[in-house]
């Protein structure tokens, strides 16, 4: 649908009458349903009757400014003088006065060549709101004007793209004020016949339990889940079950790996996988074990399930015989090292709760400081 464009001016003399008939008949051959008086004199016409109609059923009302549209514009000078000006100036200052939110966009003060913002009456608002000045009566001249009544601004707003991940002001961190519960590993079956690093991410306060009926469609996504995140391969057997405690997915060959995930419904996610075996039996190493402790949580962070406000990471080592503690040149070593006593497990109890979203931005570090944790309670405990 065309715009429509009433025109309103004083009649200062024949020369401006000709210049606004001029950017009228631009607007109008440009697409722009102009209404001008200079049109509409083929009858009588009740002038103020047709004035209003003009101006309230058009979509925008261009004020072409004067010395002579100034005073009557803004209710001032002698009420005998630009009655015509007065009477339609009167009527939009009531308009915007009624309804400010949709006039103001409407009335459009324009100022044609020799004219200044001082000429703009006070009730549009010269010095605060928007003007259009036409240096010059061309389709490159109305060019601004033009693009306000067509809708078509001469810069749009880029589409919102996706936030920026920016480093973590601060640790993130909360110390947590009292122990939390932690269901490690052997609680799903019995303790793993191949040392096992697994990783724990305790809900910290209120969470929704999941209902029972969704735990068995959850095992079946678990499998799926961890295959994408390189837990288990691709052609690997798996193991799928559920219980009314939880859902999880285990590799069904426990003697050489073990791998799993499990969701339970208090809402702690778990992860777990087999260390390395070197040439020297099987390695603790410090900076492979924080590079699986990374993937492990990230995993556990990507699931498509209900989530606390915090977590609360724990980290444990089980069983920990035969294994030994070396650095990644290790793996590839025929040296090992024989200890005299081995706990039946390590535990990294959870000492401090993230947010889900710090958790994903910090991945590496919080990996880096479970991994040193567990490194540091095997020097410990191991000897």
């Amino acid at each position: 649908m065309r715009p429509r464009a009433f025109v309103t001016y004083a009649h200062d003399s024949e020369q401006h009458k000709a210049d606004v008939l001029k950017l009228a008949t631009l607007l109008q051959q440009s697409g722009v349903d102009t209404e001008l008086d200079q049109w509409a004199a083929d009858r009588r016409r009740d002038w103020s009757t047709w004035a209003i109609e003009g101006m309230t059923t058009a979509d925008y009302v261009i004020v072409v400014v004067s010395p002579d549209y100034k005073a009557p514009g803004d209710g001032l000078g002698s009420t005998t003088v630009n009655r015509g000006v007065r009477s339609e100036a009167s009527v939009l200052r009531d308009l915007l006065h009624g309804d400010r939110d949709t006039w103001l966009p409407k009335l459009l003060p324009v100022l044609l060549p020799g004219h200044g913002v001082e000429e703009i009456p006070f009730f549009l608002q010269p010095n605060v709101a928007d003007h259009y000045k036409v240096e010059e009566i061309s389709e490159r001249g109305v060019e601004d004007l033009y693009r306000v009544i067509t809708g078509q601004p001469r810069l749009t707003k880029p589409y919102p793209g996706p936030p920026r991940r920016l480093p973590a002001g601060g640790s993130g961190a909360l110390t947590l004020s009292e122990p939390l519960a932690v269901s490690w590993r052997s609680d799903l079956s019995g303790r793993p016949q191949t040392p096992t690093l697994e990783v724990h991410l305790v809900p910290v306060g209120g969470v929704e339990r999941l209902p029972v009926r969704r735990l068995a469609p959850l095992a079946d996504d678990l499998a799926g889940h961890g295959r994408e995140h390189g837990l288990f391969g691709g052609a690997e057997q798996l193991v799928v079950d559920s219980s009314d405690q939880g859902a999880w997915v285990v590799t069904a060959n426990t003697l050489r790996k073990s791998s799993g995930i499990l969701v339970r419904r208090t809402g702690q996610r778990s992860a777990w996988t087999a260390l390395p075996h070197g040439q020297g039996g099987i390695q603790l190493t410090p900076d492979d074990v924080e590079e699986r402790l990374a993937d492990l949580l990230v995993a556990l962070l990507d699931l498509d399930v209900p989530a606390p406000h915090r977590f609360a990471p724990a980290v444990g080592l089980e069983p920990v015989h035969l294994v030994t503690i070396g650095t990644r040149a290790d793996l590839t070593s025929n040296t090992s090292v024989i200890h005299s006593f081995y706990p039946p497990h390590l535990r990294v109890e959870p000492e401090e709760s993230f947010t889900a979203e710090h958790l994903r931005r910090a991945v590496s570090e919080v990996a880096e400081e479970l991994a040193a944790r567990l490194v540091a309670a095997f020097r410990r405990e191991v000897r």
